[in-house]
């Protein structure tokens, strides 16, 4: 039976039908307030606001596909079907209460204070494992998002996970009439909405008015931790299940392993039995997440094995305890929001950090009279919990800043610091945070802490590193002169090689000149004697044989040097884009142009952006669900490829792929051409050679598939979960299944690992694939595909380094303390070395990794090496420089590190040769093509606050001075920078040419480089 049809909407919110008599029967499948959103027959509801007035935009919706339109007013003209109704707000609830009311699916309803999107996610996640799912997407839980929500469940869905928030009493009393839960979770009880709430009784009173429109049948699931949800005896006759840390709790944990910021193994009790659970996010307030979803699993009769998979697959949200790992430092991104608790619980998981942390804090809103005290008691936590450096940001957190400096006060090594906006905190970022700290950033979400998060992810370069192997000088010493005359034809028959080709021709003809003129001259000479003949022919010979030599040279040096000017293109081109205002402009030979048009999100985010060469590609929109965009070189003829793009690829001869409403699509330029390639795809991969996709559907199949051959799909397995790994090549892939762990050989070998595989490592450098991971219990296994089974390595570990470096070797420290190398599946004690108080992986270069240890007894830090084909007899570190305060770069054959002069300013050392002094902290970029470094001192003059300097291995060259201490660095005959502006406001964009710098454009907000 269709439930959500036109007639039944126009009888649930008693409107009135308007140009749609015949169209009664006609089915919704889904519903928008943003005409932006609206699909094909979509239900549009236009909302008159403050500022924007949806009925302005009706029309709009129609082009984009909307079937009905629910409006206090029809325009002039309009003849799409149209349902008038007094209050469209009002409709929007009748219609989504209707809808529930058919709807013959589960409804789990999750509210709290604070952690209901991240509980909603351990709950969603782990239903799917048994279930057809929905979930609320982003923060739709309020009195016109939860609507939205019900009204976008599909009726193939067999359970909805729905986020229900409020603010006000009675709020919650109209989310639960419309949802109508069937098992209702409760977080906790804190410190939120005390403004309309008054006091955490208050806060109680509203979030259980949730209860008063729920299944009578249904089950309430508490945290138990929390003294008022834990007084709850009864809801409808029922005892509600309890969950929480404490053992009173009928679900609570029986053991914890605490993995730091990479999350927590945990043995859960149930009420039913013990499992164990790896949960991949930080932070015991995770722990509590996770244990909200076993509590609804239990009363929705799902397995131990299905409770565990599901919680191991959770990701984080974008703002919500997001792990990231960029420029050198790790950032703990909860920027989303902000109470006294969830600051607490923030500040806890940053002490996980085993490197020197930083926390930049700012104001917590809607915290009624307790608004001092409550930043007050927060900057005191922030002390007691040893941060290194607390940063206050905002008008209110200037009573946290008070706090803190009154407890630092007698701490040693605390910095606490102070900035008014988030402008200030910006520009001074680089003074406190430094390379290897963990920084988390922590405020309500109306302080835009995400421009922070923004500033401190900034891309280095704007274009893809390539490796210095693709360089190489050609060798030609063997080389003989069929092969070369084969080499340069090859090279000739393609278009941008033509002027090798011509030099062939011209070496060739010189060749040919050269034989010919030594015959002539044998023709002309007189009859001579046998023994004159003899030599004169020798002499002849040997004229011939250095006329073949010279012209061979002359061959592989036009060759060597076509091909090096090929690999130096190849490696360096590409375009100057800037930025100026929401819009990207390429500098033409007349005027200026356009290439995007807010090419920025709804939150001010830089979009997707590539170019081929020929075309640049762009979002518009917000977040992973964009509309594509494709626009000429000269920014001509904008055009948009599709709406709601969740990610593309650019492939060869003109073509992209991209990733839309779970189908994957072929696009051809030009001819606005499109392709279904796969349907139904949950994930995918693209090879190195970008001619075939590996993706799994929905019904759990692991394919395989040629771009230009859709029909040519290979199954490698069925019932498959989650890809975890698949090498350039796709012929590895290692991926989960629902009873296990596998790998497999291009589909023709399966093998299952292991039962379970919390976290896998992939050595990418090994000519044979291998493979660690760590089990359930953390001890390390080591796979190797040609024994087809597993091999435990160590009982457990506490951290390791060195999985990052491509071979099949680690560094590792055990749960005891102790280190251990390891090389393959063999462990190895290391001879003649003591491990200090820390140990920190620094990088590899050539065969060798390298770490960090500081003594304990001198506080000296070291940096060592030790070879990744480490054999028994050779089991020693080498001492590669002392008393190193950072190391800058490593790979190439440099190792570039830091040194401190012993007055706190940093000299820069090539192991323990000195190549300049008083450099800026982590600086030192490598050129992307050649061997040369750019890094900066500290200057303050006209054009900016830094000096840059190229270095080339032996000396030190001045470019210019810059804003920024991170500049792009293309080769020595191109690094882009910023300076202040000499015309206007904004920025200036300067290159350098190798012999000067010039002004590309002035006045501009940013800039972006875009290789291809």
């Amino acid at each position: 039976m269709k439930i959500l049809t036109v007639g039944n909407i126009v009888e649930a919110c008693n409107g009135k039908l308007v140009n749609g008599e015949e169209f009664k029967e006609k089915e919704i499948a889904g519903a928008a307030i943003d005409s932006r959103k609206v699909e094909k027959d979509f239900l549009f509801f236009a909302f008159k606001g403050e500022k924007v007035d949806g009925h302005d935009y009706i029309q709009a919706a129609f082009n984009n596909g909307a079937a009905a339109v629910v409006c206090e007013r029809v325009p002039e003209g309009e003849e799409g079907i149209c349902i008038v109704v007094e209050d469209t707000i009002a409709a929007l609830k009748k219609i989504a209460t209707y809808y529930r009311e058919q709807l013959p699916i589960k409804v789990v309803g999750v509210t709290g204070s604070v952690g209901k999107t991240t509980t909603k996610e351990f709950i969603a996640t782990v239903l799917s494992q048994k279930y057809n799912v929905f979930r609320t997407s982003k923060n739709q839980n309020n009195l016109i998002g939860l609507p939205l929500s019900i009204l976008n469940i599909g009726e193939n869905n067999d359970v909805a996970v729905l986020e229900m928030g409020i603010s006000e009493f009675g709020e919650m009393r109209q989310l639960s009439e419309m949802a109508k839960p069937d098992v209702c979770v409760i977080t906790n009880i804190s410190t939120c909405h005390l403004e309309t709430l008054g006091s955490l009784d208050g806060v109680f009173k509203a979030k259980t008015e949730i209860f008063e429109h729920m299944n009578p049948e249904g089950f309430v699931c508490v945290c138990g931790d929390d003294e008022r949800l834990a007084k709850i005896e009864d809801v409808n006759g029922k005892k509600p299940v309890t969950f929480g840390l404490e053992e009173t709790n009928e679900v609570h944990p029986t053991k914890i392993l605490n993995r730091g910021l990479w999350g927590s193994e945990c043995t859960v009790e149930n009420g039913d039995g013990i499992f164990d659970i790896s949960v991949p996010l930080a932070g015991k307030h995770m722990i509590l997440d996770a244990l909200a979803a076993v509590s609804v699993a239990k009363v929705m009769d799902l397995s131990a094995e299905q409770v565990s998979f599901g919680i191991s697959l959770v990701k984080t949200l974008q703002g919500r305890n997001n792990l990231i790992q960029k420029n050198g430092i790790t950032i703990i991104d909860d920027c989303y929001n902000a109470s006294p608790e969830s600051m607490r619980s923030a500040l806890d998981l940053l002490t996980e950090a085993i490197t020197p942390t930083v926390a930049i804090l700012g104001d917590m809103f809607e915290q009624g009279e307790n608004e001092d005290k409550c930043h007050e008691e927060i900057g005191e936590y922030a002390v007691s919990k040893n941060i290194n450096t607390i940063v206050c940001v905002g008008e209110l957190s200037k009573k946290m800043y008070d706090k803190a400096m009154s407890g630092a006060s007698v701490k040693e090594n605390m910095d606490v610091l102070y900035f008014k906006t988030v402008d200030e905190a910006i520009e001074n970022l680089t003074s406190f945070i430094k390379k290897d700290d963990t920084v988390l950033l922590k405020a309500s979400n109306g302080m835009n802490f995400s421009r922070i998060l923004d500033a401190l992810t900034k891309e280095e370069t704007e274009f893809e590193k390539r490796e210095e192997k693709l360089f190489k000088k050609p060798n030609i010493v063997n080389a003989n002169l069929d092969e070369l005359m084969s080499e340069i034809k090859n090279v000739g028959t393609k278009k941008e090689d033509n002027n090798a080709a011509q030099a062939a021709a011209t070496a060739t003809a010189a060749t040919t000149a050269t034989t010919a003129a030594v015959t002539d001259n044998a023709k002309k000479t007189k009859v001579k004697s046998s023994d004159q003949k003899e030599k004169e022919g020798a002499r002849n010979q040997l004229f011939v044989i250095i006329g073949i030599i010279a012209a061979v040279l002359i061959i592989a040096a036009a060759v060597f040097g076509i091909v090096k000017h090929n690999e130096y293109k190849k490696a360096t081109q590409g375009e100057i884009l800037y930025l100026s205002g929401v819009n990207y402009y390429t500098k033409g030979l007349i005027e200026d142009s356009v290439i995007a048009s807010s090419a920025v999100d709804d939150n001010g985010e830089n979009m997707p952006f590539t170019f081929d060469g020929k075309n640049y590609y762009y979002g518009e929109g917000f977040g992973s669900n964009f509309t594509l965009h494709y626009v000429g070189k000269t920014g001509k003829n904008d055009k948009t490829v599709e709406s709601e793009v969740a990610g593309y690829d650019i492939l060869k001869k003109n073509k992209i792929l991209y990733f839309s409403k779970n189908n994957l699509y072929i696009f051809t330029p030009g001819k606005d051409e499109t392709n279904l390639l796969a349907e139904g795809v949950a994930e995918y991969h693209l090879n190195d050679k970008k001619d075939t996709v590996l993706y799994r559907n929905f019904e759990g199949n692991l394919c395989s598939v040629k771009i230009n051959k859709p029909d040519s799909v290979s199954v490698y397995d069925s019932e498959v979960t989650k890809i975890e790994y698949a090498d350039e090549a796709l012929k590895n892939v290692v991926y989960y299944k629902n009873d296990g762990f596998y790998y497999s050989k291009a589909g023709k070998k399966n093998v299952k690992i292991t039962d379970n595989a919390a976290h896998v490592y992939v050595p990418e450098k090994e000519k044979s694939f291998k493979l660690y991971f760590i089990d359930n219990n953390s001890s390390l296994w080591y796979f190797a595909s040609k024994s087809s089974k597993a091999k435990k390595v160590l009982d457990s570990y506490s951290s390791l380094s060195g999985t990052d470096y491509g071979y099949a070797s680690l560094m590792v420290m055990t749960s005891e303390g102790d280190f251990k190398f390891i090389r393959d599946s063999k462990v190895y004690t290391l001879k003649d070395f003591t491990v200090g108080q820390t140990m920190q992986a620094a990088g590899s270069e050539g065969k060798k990794m390298y770490f960090m240890s500081r003594d304990a007894a001198s506080g000296q830090t070291n940096l060592y090496s030790i070879k990744f084909t480490l054999i028994p007899g050779a089991k020693k570190c080498t001492v590669e420089s002392t008393n190193v305060e950072e190391v800058e770069y490593i790979g190439e054959g440099n190792v570039l590190v830091c040194k401190n002069d012993g007055s706190g300013k940093l000299d820069l050392y090539s192991k323990e040769t000195l190549i300049a002094r008083n450099i800026e902290r982590d600086s030192v970029e490598k050129c992307e093509y050649g061997k040369d470094f750019v890094f900066a001192y500290q200057v303050s003059d006209d054009e900016g606050f830094y000096k840059i300097v190229r270095y080339n291995g032996n000396n030190i060259e001045e470019i210019g001075s810059s804003i920024d201490k991170e500049v792009c660095a293309i080769s020595k005959k191109k690094i882009i920078y910023r300076t202040k502006s000499s015309a206007s406001a904004g920025f200036d964009i300067k290159v350098y040419n190798g012999k000067k710098s010039k002004v590309y454009k002035e006045g501009v907000d940013d800039y972006k480089f875009m290789k291809y």
